[in-house]
């Protein structure tokens, strides 16, 4: 990914290994962002585990506080009930 960035001349390509509600929270300024793209998240279908799923409320308002006005948030999933 960052070689075809670096391909194409662009230079405000960053790519982070690690939580993500700690990036945002502990790492991004506001308005940091100009879109969040979260691709297949792992669905946690059982009603135990649902504290465990990315989206939810608490991220998507951190994700919306790190975000420039106008900002997009891409979710794609698979995941059919």
């Amino acid at each position: 990914l960052l070689g075809l960035a670096a391909a194409s001349g662009l230079e405000n390509v960053r790519v982070a290994n690690g939580d993500a509600v700690v990036l945002l929270r502990d790492m991004l300024p506001a308005a940091a962002l100009a879109g969040v793209r979260v691709y297949f998240p792992d669905p946690w279908p059982k009603a135990r585990h649902h504290k465990r799923r990315i989206i939810q409320p608490h991220f998507l308002d951190l994700a919306a506080s790190r975000m420039a006005e106008g900002g997009v948030l891409h979710c794609a999933t698979d995941w059919e009930p």
